[in-house]
């Protein structure tokens, strides 16, 4: 009865905006107000919440219909869409904008506010999670994903079409996986914030279900993002330090600490106040991964040309960080009694987080510390508009040969904008991932005995000392052929570290794994294997990551001239290519235009 009284207005509401598409924005209007409602009052906050999510749902479900059906009378479906684009396509280009994803991600929000406020976790007098999605309706309402198209644009055009980068079959798994890792992440946000003001009964099964979903399918999106970008032309390779990427890794890093830690938590064991602050630091990384994608400050391969959300999403993530430090202000006197027995407890029950869980929390934090570091080093510079080194403008005075008039300035300006600096940021997480590999393997080794675990600890660290002395396997093989630069040539070391780490960590898991299904038998599978398949596919991917960056550097057959006219030619196309796509649009859409377009 309950699926078929929230199917009826769903139906309806899908109805109602596929034949009337300004009805959308009534439509997300009263699921933006039923939302405020639930925010502000217990009472009726489950059904007002589950009617929300409904009818924004509704409104998701309208629109991909109106991508389906060439309904370029839709402002968004013209400025996205083409007639002649397959199927799965145009209704990929839901996601495709500014507009879809926030609508998208207000109703993925929304539904996980209504399963929490229904199974009765959601009782307080305010509700953050309730008031995280009903800001996120409001920014999709203010964009206005149901607009019409101007009378002029219909008359120039039948429809912007697709951008070529997009029409790529990780379009439909990449970008919708993200968004549901976001709102999971989001939904940690509420329970953290009981967590720091002392109040633990809900915090760690809603967390841990929430963050090993949010983990899992970041991972997953991330990884066909991955394959995207080493399959498009344009890059090549399938990481490049992207602003927007550094956002998302600093995010999956913060998940991957709440998730070493969030077992066994409770109020008063050591460190118990890290992993709520873990949560809602993941919590406020997913609004600030969203503005760094639609600022323009920052050059990105991934940011909405024009979009100006951002303001909104940078506040969202400011309000959580400052009601996250009431909490914990608040929660220190009000905690502390609790505290107190809290760790009498522990300390009578024997009950202490493991080192090893607990070092590698610190690992996963220290690298999401590189991550923010160098991309705030960089928003920093670029909104003060200090000039950029000559060092990090590659090709630029090649490529200056190549263009002439308008397009050179543009060039230029392109070049003068700054970016995350890559090299850096490696070269200072390499030492945290050897420290996780180390410490991964250490920990596995010693779930199987304690001798298994020093002895191999020993053995890893023998290694290490072994590369750093006679050189690694990337370090001797590497003989100073082809295009490598000199910043990786410093940091080989370092990486021969890294993948020693990840091989241990590997060897570790897929050890102890064996080990315990050998004593336990197939009653240990659904528990034991896919642990130990995640932690060692994490290496693996690793290392392969790494050893196929290095493998793919400019072989010595080609001179480092054909080869850098090589490169130049490619990044003068893609930049004029995008060049003339953002004047063209900025010069007849105004401030209207979101249009995503790749750039070098």
């Amino acid at each position: 009865m309950g699926a078929l009284s929230r199917g009826a207005p769903m139906g309806a509401g899908v109805v109602l905006v596929a034949l009337w598409p300004a009805f959308g924005s009534l439509l997300l209007a009263v699921a933006v107000g039923l939302a405020l409602h639930a925010a502000l009052r217990p009472a009726g906050r489950a059904p007002a919440l589950a009617l929300a999510a409904t009818l924004a749902w509704a409104c998701v479900v309208a629109l991909a219909w109106h991508f389906g059906a060439d309904r370029f009378e839709l402002r968004y479906v013209w400025l996205y869409s083409s007639a002649d684009l397959p199927l799965h396509l145009k209704v990929a280009n839901l996601w495709g904008g500014d507009e879809g994803t926030t609508l998208m991600l207000a109703a993925c929000c929304l539904g996980l506010a209504a399963r929490r406020a229904g199974v009765g976790a959601d009782s307080a007098r305010f509700s953050l999670s309730a008031a995280i999605a009903a800001w996120l309706g409001l920014t999709a309402l203010w964009l206005a994903p149901f607009a019409a198209t101007p009378a002029e644009w219909l008359a120039q055009s039948p429809s912007q079409g697709m951008n070529a980068h997009l029409m790529k079959p990780w379009m439909l798994f990449h970008a919708p996986l993200v968004l549901a890792a976001y709102a999971w992440t989001l939904a940690l946000a509420a329970p953290a914030l009981d967590a720091l003001r002392g109040v633990s009964a809900p915090w760690s099964a809603l967390a841990q279900v929430h963050a090993r979903r949010a983990w899992l399918v970041l991972t997953a999106g991330i990884g066909f993002g991955m394959l995207w970008a080493f399959e498009d032309a344009m890059y090549g390779q399938v990481w490049h330090w992207d602003p927007v990427q550094t956002a998302v890794f600093g995010l999956w890093c913060l998940l991957g600490a709440h998730l070493h830690g969030v077992a066994g938590w409770g109020v008063g064991r050591p460190h118990w106040r890290a992993m709520p602050w873990a949560g809602v630091l993941a919590a406020a990384a997913v609004p600030l991964a969203m503005a760094v994608t639609r600022n323009p400050v920052l050059a990105s391969s991934h940011r909405y040309v024009g979009a100006d959300s951002w303001m909104a999403h940078l506040a969202l993530g400011a309000a959580l960080l400052l009601i996250a430090t009431g909490c914990a202000v608040a929660g220190r006197g009000a905690g502390r009694a609790t505290e107190n027995d809290g760790g009498r407890q522990a300390r009578l029950m024997g009950l202490r987080a493991p080192s090893g869980l607990w070092l590698a929390q610190l690992c996963f934090l220290g690298a999401a510390a590189v991550a923010a570091v160098q991309l705030l080093s960089a928003f920093g510079a670029g909104v003060l508009q200090l000039p950029r080194p000559e060092a990090y403008k590659p090709f630029l005075a090649m490529l200056s040969n190549l263009t002439t008039g308008s397009e050179l300035a543009a060039l230029r300006a392109a070049f003068e904008q700054w970016d995350v600096d890559g090299y850096v940021l490696a070269a200072h997480l390499l030492l945290p991932l050897a420290g996780f590999g180390l410490v991964g393997g250490w920990y596995f080794f010693r779930r199987i005995s304690v001798v298994a675990g020093r002895l191999s600890l020993l053995l890893a660290v023998v290694a290490i000392g072994g590369n750093a002395a006679w050189g690694g396997v990337v370090t001797r093989s590497y003989a100073g052929e082809g295009i490598l630069s000199q910043q990786i040539v410093a940091v080989l070391p370092w990486l021969d570290a890294s993948l020693i780490g990840g091989a241990y960590l590997a060897l570790g898991g897929i050890a102890w794994a064996a080990h315990v299904l050998r004593r336990q038998g197939r009653k240990a599978v659904a528990s034991v294997v896919p642990l130990a398949a995640i932690h060692a596919g994490v290496a693996l991917a690793l290392w392969g990551a790494c050893w196929r960056r290095r493998s793919t550097a400019i072989p010595s057959t080609r001179s480092p001239s054909t080869a850098g006219r090589a490169l130049g030619r490619r990044i003068a196309m893609a930049m004029r290519s995008g060049l003339r796509r953002s004047v063209s649009g900025r010069r007849t859409m105004a401030r209207s235009v979101r249009s995503p377009w790749c750039r070098p």
